[in-house]
């Protein structure tokens, strides 16, 4: 029931999303080429972001292709490929360190 209303909040935020996530990958990429953020943890960054969306379009994808059920299966998937420990602890460490945005 839970993924039922994250999917319908997904579907009516995902333009607003894709818009907010293009806006911040190119401000990160304007800190990283001002030297003001370390390029390791922009890539961490980066590739979250990129993960993040990819998941959305995805999830979304499915569900108007296949139903519910499909896409409970496919958030089940990369819950365990993509959000795992380790990116979740990359993540996690680049906020930690990386400077406050200007």
């Amino acid at each position: 029931m839970i993924v039922s209303h994250i999917i319908m909040l997904a579907q009516a935020c995902l333009p607003l999303v894709q818009i907010y996530l293009v806006a911040k990958i190119v401000g990160t990429t304007e800190r990283v080429i001002a030297g003001e953020l370390p390029y390791v943890y922009a890539v961490f960054w980066l590739l979250g972001q990129v993960a993040l969306n990819a998941f959305t379009s995805i999830l979304l994808l499915v569900e108007q292709l296949n139903g519910r059920r499909m896409s409970y299966r496919v958030a089940n998937f990369f819950e365990h490929l993509i959000i795992d420990k380790t990116l979740r602890l990359s993540l996690l460490e680049f906020e930690k360190h990386a400077p406050p945005a200007a």
